[in-house]
This record gives C-alpha cells, structure tokens and sequence, in this order.
C-alpha cells in the first residue's frame, strides 16, 4: 500500500520534542539560578521560572499542532510566558539561559514579523531595567549588554534561517500534495482510455469476425433457400458451408471470450492461416484464391499473427461483399524486417477516396478497424483501386512490434529470388 504524502510537517505534529526541550532548559535555567549569589531576588526569579511551566503546558503546548497565525490564544501564551520570563530576567540576570527556549517557541507560533518583535522585547526590556538596577555597577551592566548584543542578532538571522526553510518545505508539501492529487486523476483518466481503446479493440474483434461469419451465413441461407426447390444438391451444400461458418463463428467466440488466439492460428503457421481463410473464401463464393509465400516463412510475434490473421480476413470479407471477382491472389512475402501480405482481386474495384467515407456511412470497421489494428503494431495499410480495376490490399507487419516502426524500402521485393511456393485454391461458381 502506498503511504500518502502528509501536509503536516515534523515540527508540527511531535510536541514531546518541545516538551523535552522546555523542560531541559528550564531545569538548567532554575539551577543556575538558585546556586548563585542566596537572596530575595534569587528565590523570586525561581519561582517565576517555575510558573512558566504549567502556563506552557496549559495555554502553549495545545498550539503546537499546524501554525494557526497569530491568533488569540497564540498572543495570550506569548504575553503570559514573556512576562514571566522578563520578569525573572530582570531579578537574576542568569535567567537569559531560558532565552533560547521562549524565543524559539514565539518564533514557531507567530509569524517571522511578530517573533522578531517579540524577541527585541524580551532582550531590550530586562536591559533597560538592568541599566537602572546596576547603573553604580558599569562592568556588569556592559557584560549584560554585550551578551544581549550577541544573542539578538544571532537568534534574528537563525529565526530567518529556520523559518525560511519552513516555509520552503511548507511549500513542498503544497506541491506534493498537489502532485498526489494530480496522479491520482492521471490514474482514474488512464484507467478510462485503458477502457475505452478496450472497447474499441472489442469492436474490432467482433466485426472481424462474429459479424463477417455472421454475415457468411446470412448469404449462404439465402442461395440455399432459392435453391431448395430448384437444386436439391447445391442447397445441401450451401447448407453445410452454413454449418460449418456457424462451427466457425462458435469458435471464434470462444477465442475471443477467452481472449485467445484466432482458431486458424491454433496449431497453424501464419501461411497456413491465410490458406484455411482463402480456402473458406473459396467454397462460400465460388472463385479461385491463389495463395502465395514468398522468402522463408517464420514465426512472428502473436500479436503480429493476430494483427495479419484479421486484417487478411477483413480484406477476404470486402472482397466476398463488395467485390464480384473471379480470382483473387495472396502473397505473404518474408523480408528481414517484417512480412508483406498482399490481396488482389480483379473485381469491380472501389475508389480508395470514397473508402473511409463509404465505410463510415454503413457503420463499419473495415478499413479503419484495419489501419487501427496495423498502427498499434508499428505496421500499416495500402489500397490501390480503381472503377472497373479490381482492388489491392497491401499490409505491412513489423517483426518488431513498435508504432513508431517506420516501413523500409522495397519490403517484399529483395526477397523475390529466395524462391516462390505457391497454392490454387479453388471452388465451384455457383448463381
């Protein structure tokens, strides 16, 4: 568990070391006192530095907590403790020991302004009362003055010193704090996109491929259903292509509740998971699907797989929906850097401007879903089309996985001579 930054400083919150220190010097203070010269002014100065502790611990200790300003209670401890200490200063001068403690606490309490002041009154006013007491004593009253002289600015520039540093650390605390607060909406917002970009990936996911088997089986109900009457055998047969998308469909819902692998990829190298998806292509529209591997296929990242997996089944999807072809080529080309798939059809085409303006009309996820995919990987996208021109997709997959991945040069070309295996995929047209 993370401890949380605390505004309240150390001198702010541990009285027992105000405690220790004002009880100390106020034993050391009374014994130097009370074995000097015996007499009235001795035994009075001793009591009145006696008194000062039950005024502390009544009206000073309970303002030792976070500094208040010069409040009230701060003002009636201050005059209550000086008065005392003045007091027994003026009847014994060795009673100044007592200095350090009183003034140190009236420069915790009260602002640095009000503590100087403070501080003047309790030094220049027993040195006024000492230059009468002891004006036929010369040598006495200047040793008074001299030690007084010492004290005060010492005491002024280390208050300064010290309350600097308060302050300074105050401010700290300030800015912790704030930073706290600041990383802890970073979290909360963080954990928002983490969502959102999950939902989106979800979206994906499904289009990929719940809604394209979905729409496969859709397609093929409705051939099987004119065919009944007509064509007994070609209705059992798109009736079995039906059963076997829906075993399809069943499975890839699984992989994704599970938040698994595509069932191509199950036990299958990428080439062979483009072959199965070309040869489903094939059987559910009836076109031929050459299936290509140029350079020495290799395990890539799954993620990579993944990414390729459906981005070559959405381009699969399009063509099965959009594109009225009667051949279709996919080369996967290995390189140093990455692999390079291409889908070709020698369709009707499609105007790559219109693309995304189309595709966000019908609510899809295609193209977008698919650059989106490629992106988060470091990879990307071409499509080259025209009217009447069949349509190619061209996507590049890093080895790396790294958005910042830039594509290089001629990928898929320097391996043409490494040597071309290659695979006809190809079904009955049906009407």
């Amino acid at each position: 568990m993370n401890q949380q930054p605390s505004s309240t400083n150390a001198w702010q919150k541990d009285g027992r070391l105000w405690d220790v220190f004002f009880v100390a010097t106020l034993i050391g203070t009374i014994t130097s006192v009370a074995t000097g010269n015996s007499g009235p002014t001795e035994g009075v100065a001793v009591i009145l530095l006696v008194l000062t502790l039950p005024v502390y611990l009544l009206l000073g200790r309970p303002l030792f907590g976070p500094v208040t300003g010069d409040t009230r209670e701060v003002n009636t401890y201050v005059l209550a403790l000086s008065a005392l200490y003045i007091a027994a200063v003026a009847l014994q001068p060795s009673a100044l020991v007592l200095l350090s403690v009183v003034s140190s606490q009236c420069f915790k309490l009260q602002s640095l302004r009000r503590g100087i002041i403070t501080l003047l009154v309790q030094t220049l006013l027993p040195l006024a009362i000492w230059t009468y007491t002891l004006r036929n004593d010369p040598s006495e009253l200047a040793g008074q003055a001299i030690i007084v002289g010492i004290i005060v600015p010492i005491a002024i520039v280390v208050s300064i010193w010290v309350q600097r540093i308060i302050d300074q650390s105050t401010q700290r605390g300030d800015f912790i704090e704030a930073l706290a607060k600041a990383q802890k909406e970073n979290d909360r917002l963080s954990r928002a996109h983490g969502a959102l970009v999950e939902r989106e990936r979800m979206a994906r996911e499904i289009h990929d491929t719940l809604a394209q088997g979905f729409t496969s089986i859709v397609m093929l109900s409705r051939a099987a259903s004119s065919e009944i009457d007509k064509a007994p055998a070609e209705a059992r047969r798109h009736v079995e292509l039906i059963t076997r998308t829906a075993a399809d469909n069943l499975g890839e819902t699984r992989a994704l509740v599970a938040a698994m692998s595509p069932p191509q990829l199950r036990g299958a190298s990428l080439p062979g998971a483009i072959r199965k998806l070309a040869g489903r292509l094939s059987d559910e529209v009836g076109l031929e699907v050459e299936v290509t591997v140029q350079g020495e296929a290799r395990a890539m990242a799954a993620a990579t797989e993944l990414v390729a997996v459906r981005s070559a089944q959405e381009a699969m999807s399009n063509i099965r929906k959009h594109a009225r072809a009667s051949h279709v080529s996919i080369d996967l080309s290995y390189g140093p850097q990455g692999c390079e798939i291409t889908v070709q059809d020698d369709g009707v085409g499609l105007n790559p401007t219109r693309a995304a303006t189309v595709e966000e009309s019908d609510g899809g996820f295609g193209l977008a879903g698919m650059r989106s995919r490629l992106a988060e990987i470091g990879g990307h996208v071409t499509l080259r089309s025209g009217d009447g021109e069949g349509t190619t997709v061209v996507l590049w997959l890093p080895d790396v996985i790294n958005p910042d991945l830039k594509r290089p040069e001629n990928t898929g070309n320097e391996n043409a001579d490494d040597g071309v295996s290659a695979e006809l995929v190809s079904g009955t047209v049906t009407s």
